[in-house]
């Protein structure tokens, strides 16, 4: 997708239909600093 960022975020680009599906999932990945912007 064109979702490019810092690190694995390339990687959840892929597993975003999944997140929406698995919040805990999310959670794991909002440890880290991230920022969309």
């Amino acid at each position: 997708s064109d979702f490019h960022g810092p690190g694995g975020w390339s990687e959840i680009g892929e597993y975003r239909p999944v997140l929406e599906d698995l919040p805990p999932l999310w959670c794991r990945f909002k440890h880290e600093p991230i920022i969309a912007a």
